[in-house]
């Protein structure tokens, strides 16, 4: 029976590595396997490790004003959801992000290194929303689909360059707005926080391929997108109520 209920299939273990951030060539990946495959572990379990992240990592975040702003979306919750429905696990709340780089707590890169990975004269950087999306991950339950400019990819491979590690930033580049569990997502909880947004008004499809979200209260606010003045390097560790800033980077105010 135990065996059973670990039937896990590659996507499920591959799951785990990246939401731990393990080394794939390093002792951590071997552990957690052999873990994986000797240990059942049952759908709350499986939540448990998924609302945790391990490491380091780098943020694009959008201004003060703008962060306020999508909070506001980030606080929507649909009209079906309580939070006896919920898991305690879901709808934690965090600051709006872009993870620009995911590094293992066991990398070993100074702070230093991270801060000199972006380059002196990194212009600000212009977001743009290309669609709002459910997922099929934790860490990507409701999110912002963003336009792969090219600003943005050419500093997403320069980073990861100059840190000498590989990308593990799936999705790049997005912006998640809420985190929910695996549980509450077979009970479509994920799709219903995006209908909701829908439903009441809060998406509006645009020209070009793009949308914008209604971030007002008593009046609409409408924003498709922002610039972000700096980027965060954000402690990761453990469960999210933990995680805390270690460096913020500004931007040049200058747009190419």
């Amino acid at each position: 029976m135990a065996l059973r209920v670990l039937e896990a299939d590659e996507s499920l273990r591959a799951d785990y590595l990246e939401t731990l951030q393990c080394d794939r060539h390093g002792v951590e990946e071997k552990v957690l396997t052999l873990f994986l495959d000797l240990v059942p572990l049952p759908r709350p379990l499986r939540t448990a490790f998924k609302s945790k992240a391990m490491g380091i990592t780098l943020w694009i975040v959008p201004s003060a004003k703008d962060t306020e702003r999508l909070k506001k979306i980030m606080a929507v919750r649909p009209q079906d959801s309580l939070p006896v429905q919920t898991s305690s696990v879901s709808y934690p709340i965090f600051d709006p992000h872009i993870t620009l780089a995911s590094l293992s707590s066991h990398s070993n890169i100074l702070l230093s290194k991270l801060k000199e990975s972006i380059p002196k004269t990194q212009s600000a950087l212009k977001v743009n929303f290309k669609s709002v999306d459910a997922g099929d991950h934790f860490f990507r339950s409701v999110y912002i689909a963003v336009t792969p400019t090219s600003e943005l990819t050419a500093l997403h491979q320069h980073v990861h360059e100059a840190l000498g590690v590989e990308p593990r930033t799936p999705m790049f580049p997005h912006i998640s707005l809420c985190y929910i569990s695996d549980h509450d997502a077979e009970h479509g909880e994920r799709q219903r926080f995006r209908d909701e947004l829908r439903s009441t008004g809060r998406i509006r499809e645009d020209e070009g391929g793009a949308v914008s979200l209604n971030c007002g209260t008593d009046k609409e606010d409408w924003v498709s997108g922002f610039i972000s003045p700096e980027i965060w390097i954000a402690d990761c560790e453990g469960p999210l109520e933990s995680w805390r800033v270690l460096e913020r980077i500004p931007l040049n105010s200058i747009i190419d």
